[in-house]
């Protein structure tokens, strides 16, 4: 049996679930979240990377707010 690695952002595609596999299947386990910080973004370059982030994950602003509060 022989495996053909892709390329590793071909992968990490494949993983996020933006491209679909050429042959065989991807499991996931239960509750798992999947996210990457693509190379090549289009963001508002006067905010910092860090309120990129937190911004982009609604779940998190959410227990945030409930934190503060």
């Amino acid at each position: 049996m022989f495996i053909i690695m892709p390329t590793i952002t071909t992968f990490l595609k494949i993983i996020a679930k933006e491209l679909e596999p050429s042959y065989g299947n991807v499991y996931y386990a239960k509750n798992v979240k999947i996210a990457y910080l693509k190379q090549e973004m289009n963001f508002n370059i006067s905010k910092s990377l860090y309120d990129f982030i937190v911004e982009s994950n609604a779940e998190y602003l959410n227990l945030k707010k409930q934190l503060e509060n």
